[in-house]
């Protein structure tokens, strides 16, 4: 009975002294739960495409090498002592449009096969419109065709060709006229023919036009680089169906908006000539001109 006695009061102290035991554990527990409970939790990203380095003398970009679908071996403009500047590939219509052996070529997008070749010789330049491609012979003589077939539509015979130091070089194709932008000169063909309504150059721009061109209401707008006490951009307006010169404001950009007979325009000349580069306060003028006559209506700072 002694034996049995002691082994039960054994088993009570035991018990009870496992008590504050097993609670001091659980209490460890949630306070080791509660304090990472309020630590930052860890941000996992994938890997990048592109990483690039910056933080050394010269710029290191790491880019995965990626497995093709398809090649194609095409003509390569940057073997040449100056890059061409021109658009010389472009995709539309589940197609790729560039130029292999100085031909025009269509490939399909998803397989990479020819479907067609036009020309020899040509100026690796291309534009596209409405299912039409738009580009230039060697001679620089404007063409369209159906980007479909590459069956030719026309090609125009006047040569666009200016020999000018920036050769900013556009085609701007609109619903009745493909633009031709060559420095500072500017063509206007009918796109159904490809026939020569005319031709406008800004003399003072001495062939530094730049690819800005837009219509509206009969008026055709372009900007230039001008050399004044500093050189800064010129905005012209001309006659959509002569080409006559209608205006032209020395120190105007592109136009930011044109609404109801008004061109809005912002100034870049002045700010130049004012000497406030040490004042944190700036000001940016817009003016705001008749399109037909360029005549000043109002100006806002």
């Amino acid at each position: 009975m002694v034996n049995i006695h002691k082994r039960q009061m054994n088993k009570e102290w035991k018990r009870k002294a496992g008590r504050p035991i097993i609670a001091g554990i659980t209490a460890g527990m949630l306070m080791v739960h509660g304090v990472i409970g309020v630590l930052p939790s860890q941000a996992h990203a994938e890997a990048s495409d592109v990483s690039i380095r910056n933080w050394y003398l010269y710029q290191r970009i790491t880019v995965p090498e990626l497995k093709p679908s398809w090649t194609a071996k095409v003509d390569n403009y940057l073997n040449m002592n100056e890059t061409y500047v021109g658009v010389n590939a472009i995709a539309e219509e589940g197609k790729v449009f560039t130029f292999a052996g100085s031909k025009l070529i269509a490939l399909d997008a998803t397989t990479g096969k020819q479907l067609w070749t036009y020309g020899k010789d040509l100026t690796p330049h291309i534009t596209y419109q409405s299912g039409i491609l738009y580009g230039l012979t060697i001679d620089h003589k404007p063409y369209a065709l159906s980007a479909k077939t590459g069956k030719a539509k026309w090609q125009s015979g006047t040569s666009t060709w200016i020999d000018t130091y920036n050769r900013t070089e556009a085609l701007i194709p609109t619903v009745d006229t493909l633009y031709v932008i060559k420095g500072s000169t500017t063509f206007a063909l009918d796109i159904q023919s490809g026939k020569l309504r005319w031709e406008a150059d800004e003399p003072l721009g001495e062939g530094n036009g730049t690819e800005y061109l837009r219509e509206s209401n009969g008026v055709v707008l372009r900007t230039f680089f001008v050399q004044g006490a500093l050189t800064s951009l010129q905005l012209n307006a001309y006659d959509k169906k002569t080409g006559k010169k209608l205006w032209g404001h020395f120190g105007q950009g592109e136009a930011i908006q044109i609404k109801d007979g008004l061109v809005y325009s912002a100034d870049y000349y002045s700010s130049i000539l004012e000497n406030d580069e040490s004042s944190p306060e700036r000001k940016w003028k817009v003016n705001a001109y008749n399109l037909k006559t360029g005549v000043l209506k109002g100006s806002q700072e």
